[in-house]
């Protein structure tokens, strides 16, 4: 099980948030292809990644290049940032006039060749996004207009994070006490306060502090990554430390490294089994064939949108028959499961709720039989193997090849297990 360990001291960005992805180690030629599948009508999208020190800790920064034609109204330099001076530390996500509505920048995303979680986990970042927005302005999540963070380099910023996340392959997000900074910042709506309302909105019941410096250190855009990846918020974490990661932020700090430091953690044998919290999302149908249903589950596993889903029998009001719909998810993915139930079935609304859950470290072995070799997936406690089978898919694919029963398959590997073990 693999944990990030996110630690805000000087605050979070979009591009200090991938930068600091990448830096951990990912594939560099993947993250290009896919990132560069966004598609925008007036705009070529222009980025580059470079070292830079951070009081003497070496860092990456993740810049977008402008539009020529936008230029002129930033406040400064992209690609240079890291050698000048700016009224706050991130202004980026507030000087662009360019903006757009969320259904355009869903569609951007959509039409991109990014793989579905990444999709999924940045359309739930825009979507957290707009639902502050609207907040504060009082519209609608499709009607508010993304000001500064519509532009080409918020929804580079936030789909870089989430590729760059999604490559990773992490389990669980694990926060320290986000720093928001202070004093005031220079959008299009005119003078706000640090923190701006969006991010305020965003981090609700979330630990954060002030200071430590009077800039503003934590954007919408950071605030949108972390409500997306934050599994639960703690100042400790246990396990064995794969890697840290640095993103750096714009301004050079006096007193301190302005960087974003990422590390992943493997969780050692004494910590499992895993306690996660999931979503749990379920509906009761009974206008729709079984048949119907089961081909909207088997699509939902293979977006990877769930972790799990079934169905149980169920009696519904006047004595009918009917279906009860069950579905885990991970909470990041919760809204693209619920969106994807009410539009592939027939039901009118569904439930959700935030469950706890303990699992097992799972690992997998190979064992010879004498029609071939089949995986057996174990569950371990503490170190100590507790269960183990036969994985199906290999155990029907040897029984198709040999023209046997599959029972035969799976009596043979559980015996080549018993004995190897």
């Amino acid at each position: 099980m693999k944990s990030l360990f996110v630690n805000p001291a000087c605050g979070v960005a979009g591009d200090m948030f991938t930068a600091a992805l990448i830096d951990l180690g990912i594939d560099l030629i993947d993250f290009e292809t896919q990132l560069n599948s966004l598609k925008f009508s007036k705009e070529e999208l222009d980025w580059s990644i470079s070292k830079v020190q951070k009081a003497g800790i070496d860092s990456l920064k993740f810049t977008v290049k402008q539009d020529q034609d936008l230029k002129h109204e930033q406040s400064h330099v992209h690609g240079h940032s890291h050698s000048h001076e700016h009224s706050h530390e991130h202004e980026h996500d507030h000087n662009h006039v360019h903006g757009r509505h969320l259904p355009e920048i869903i569609e951007i995303i959509k039409n991109s060749s990014i793989n579905v979680y990444a999709k999924d986990l940045a359309i739930t970042a825009f979507t957290h996004l707009a639902e502050s927005e609207a907040k504060v302005h009082n519209k609608t999540i499709n009607t508010v207009h993304f000001h500064e963070v519509g532009g080409i380099d918020a929804i580079a910023d936030i789909c870089g994070s989430c590729i760059a996340f999604s490559m990773l392959e992490i389990d669980e997000v694990i926060c320290k006490s986000v720093a928001l900074g202070g004093g005031h910042v220079h959008c299009d709506h005119g003078t706000m306060q640090v923190p701006v309302p969006a991010v305020c909105n965003l981090l609700v019941n979330v630990p954060c502090h002030t200071g430590p410096i009077e800039k503003e250190l934590t954007t919408p855009t950071g605030a949108a990554l972390l409500k997306t990846f934050v599994t639960k918020y703690s100042n400790k974490i246990e396990g064995n430390l794969i890697t840290t990661g640095y993103g750096a932020g714009t301004r050079d700090l006096a007193d301190r490294a302005n960087v974003l430091t990422l590390q992943l953690f493997e969780a050692t044998k004494s910590s499992m089994a895993n306690h996660e919290t999931i979503s749990v999302i379920s509906c009761t149908i009974d206008d729709q064939t079984p048949e119907q249903i089961s081909y909207a589950l088997d699509l939902l596993l293979k977006k990877e949108l769930a972790i799990d889903a079934y169905i149980t029998s169920a009696s519904m009001k006047k004595s009918r028959m009917g279906h009860y719909i069950t579905v885990l998810a991970r909470p990041s993915l919760e809204k693209s499961c619920v969106d994807f139930i009410l539009r592939q079935t027939s039901t009118f609304g569904v439930r959700v709720s935030q469950e706890k859950r303990t699992i097992l470290e799972r690992d997998f072995i190979m064992v010879s039989t004498a029609f071939g070799e089949v995986k057996i997936k174990r569950g371990l406690l503490n170190g100590e193997v507790l269960k183990a089978a036969p994985e199906y898919e290999d155990c029907k694919t040897i029984a198709e090849e040999n023209k046997i029963s599959i029972q035969d398959v799976f009596n043979a590997a559980q015996k080549a297990y018993n004995e190897k073990s």
